[in-house]
């Protein structure tokens, strides 16, 4: 079974991906699995505590870890947006990652929305402009991203204060 899993196309900085939330269930060992053959080393779960519960996604953590890749959760509600600091905080640490030669893949519920913004705010950390950001990760999605004016409106911020900040 292939995870349905969609990688960042023309980044050339390293291996991104944006996908929706792993099958779970009964399919989510299976799921985590295939993430492992894909080489996935990190997944990010974007889902808020509530929605892990009501996905069936409470094993995610301890399969992650049984599978050799690293879960980290950032709980973003659906359809709004995160602080800036602790989202330039993630992004950059995730971009080093990537840098370093680790596979990154990060879901929310569906993979438009939330997961479409911060895999977008990692883009902006690597120097390309948002509006470029949002088109590569439609292009690779396949789908028109992100979910709201407000997350668009939101990584030009983000772009704003990171170039205060450098």
């Amino acid at each position: 079974m292939q995870p349905e899993i969609y990688w960042i196309k023309d980044f050339k900085v390293g291996h991104l991906a944006i996908m929706p939330r792993p099958r779970a269930g009964d399919w989510l060992e299976d799921e985590i699995k295939a993430l492992n053959e894909e080489g996935l080393d990190i997944l990010v779960s974007l889902l808020m505590p509530d929605e892990v519960y009501e996905l069936d996604l409470k094993e995610e953590n301890t399969l992650c870890g049984a599978n050799g890749i690293e879960l980290i959760s950032f709980p973003i509600k659906d359809r709004q947006v995160p602080a800036l600091s602790q989202a330039q905080k993630l992004s950059q640490s995730l971009l080093t990652e990537i840098t370093n030669g680790k596979k990154v893949a990060i879901h929310c519920r569906m993979g438009i929305g939330r997961s479409a913004l911060m895999v977008a705010s990692i883009l902006v950390c690597s120097g390309i402009a948002p509006v470029t950001a949002y088109q590569m990760v439609t292009k690779s999605r396949g789908l028109a991203v992100p979910d709201t004016q407000e997350q668009k409106r939101w990584l030009d911020r983000f772009a704003q204060v990171l170039a205060q900040s450098q």
